[in-house]
């Protein structure tokens, strides 16, 4: 079962940027949602991102690549209160996305069920590369450092911010293409149907 998870984790991993369209896609068609769940959705994506971009900061741009790698081992920043903290703020991410383009209880379910299988098997995938590659050091950050919820925060320091925001602009792209196909679902469509 671990080899499994394993290999879903790295197989996962490679698709990890486009994996979730498909789910949004069903979501822009099928959903229904409201200027309230708009605003909210807008809050939730911008403290995922921030997140991303706190953890990116510390991380650098290994986080981009297709297979799991690591040149170092990240445990400043947020990765002192949290394992997986860019995980952490795709949570949000995604989760704004969903409340930007539906409202509906099932559709929520579904992108909650699908989120914790596909990066829970990305996370077992990765914990055991790091576990393999950094030995003692990882074994003694994980039993310090929770998983995914995180420890209390002290301060919020930055690393390389430039850099990060470079990294971050494919992200970037995604949440406007996001935003702009549910500002035309809220603010467009239901006027354009009326106008006919």
């Amino acid at each position: 079962m671990e080899q499994f998870v394993r290999k879903l984790g790295h197989f996962f991993f490679k698709r990890r940027s486009y994996a979730s369209l498909p789910i949004f896609a069903f979501f822009f068609f099928f959903g229904r949602t409201s200027i309230i769940s708009f605003i909210l959705a807008l809050c939730l994506i911008a403290f995922g991102e921030f997140i991303r971009i706190w953890a990116v900061s510390f991380s650098g741009p290994a986080t981009r690549t297709r297979t799991i790698k690591a040149p170092f081992l990240a445990t400043d920043g947020p990765y002192q209160i949290m394992r997986h903290p860019i995980y952490f703020g795709n949570f949000f991410v995604g989760l704004g996305f969903t409340l930007s383009l539906t409202n509906n209880l099932y559709h929520i379910l579904v992108f909650l069920i699908f989120f914790f299988i596909f990066y829970g098997s990305i996370i077992f995938a990765e914990e055991d590369f790091l576990e393999n590659k950094f030995q003692d050091e990882w074994r003694n950050y994980k039993q310090k450092v929770p998983m995914i919820i995180p420890k209390k925060l002290r301060k919020v320091s930055f690393g390389d911010l430039k850099m990060s925001l470079k990294s971050e602009r494919s992200t970037f792209i995604t949440i406007s293409i996001i935003l702009i196909l549910s500002s035309i679902k809220i603010f467009v469509i239901p006027y354009a149907r009326i106008s006919f």
